[in-house]
């Protein structure tokens, strides 16, 4: 590798670091300020950052770069890598809630127990009548040591019946959808084979990870 490419390469690692720290920061603050006023686009910014630029859209850039000596344009990878990592993070939320633990390999409403603004919880308080967006804000001002089993219950029993899984869910399957139309002009120069079929393979197995 040239010493030009290197430092190409190596501010990609910059650029996806100060992007991630970003995206754990806001986090931390909406937890820290019990910010309940969220929107689905908040969500989407929030993990295009902590989630999106260092699993996909950062090895995609930098395979992209290597694999061509520096000459492949990546700025398509970007799109294409924004909705592959967001299908992959509403997923992984969902398997959070309701996956079991012994293949999804995680704590079972760990989520809920942190606090986490996830994309079913925005769309609760959103949809929630005010008694029971009283308990989502006491809920979501508590300690983790607060939020006790009987808590995180009547916090995951409200998730149910409002359809917030399931709007989740649903959002998970047209954000893949996007990811698709976004493969093509990502891998427009690519040349066919097994390995562009593999990368275009990550899109259904997001929405399919063993739960």
């Amino acid at each position: 590798m040239s010493l030009e490419l290197a430092d190409i390469v190596l501010g990609e690692f910059e650029a996806m670091a100060l992007r991630t720290l970003e995206g754990q920061a806001t986090e931390l603050g909406w937890q820290r300020d019990t910010v309940t006023g969220l929107t689905p686009e908040d969500y989407l910014h929030l993990i295009m950052h902590k989630t999106c630029w260092y699993t996909t859209i950062h090895p995609l850039r930098v395979g992209a770069i290597v694999g061509s000596g520096g000459a492949a344009d990546v700025r398509d990878m970007v799109r294409f890598g924004f909705h592959l990592g967001a299908a992959f993070q509403i997923r992984d939320d969902l398997l959070n809630l309701t996956g079991d633990v012994s293949l999804y390999g995680k704590e079972n409403n760990g989520d809920p127990y942190e606090g986490k603004r996830t994309l079913a919880l925005i769309h609760l308080i959103d949809q929630a009548a005010p008694e029971h967006r009283v308990f989502l804000e006491q809920y979501l001002s508590m300690e983790r040591q607060d939020r006790t089993p009987e808590v995180v219950a009547r916090l995951r029993s409200l998730l149910d019946s409002h359809g917030s899984l399931e709007f989740a869910a649903v959002y998970a399957r047209r954000i893949a959808s996007a990811a698709l139309d976004a493969f093509g002009a990502a891998f427009a120069a690519a040349s066919p084979g097994r390995d562009a079929d593999f990368v275009r393979a990550l899109i259904p197995y997001m929405l399919g990870r063993p739960s």
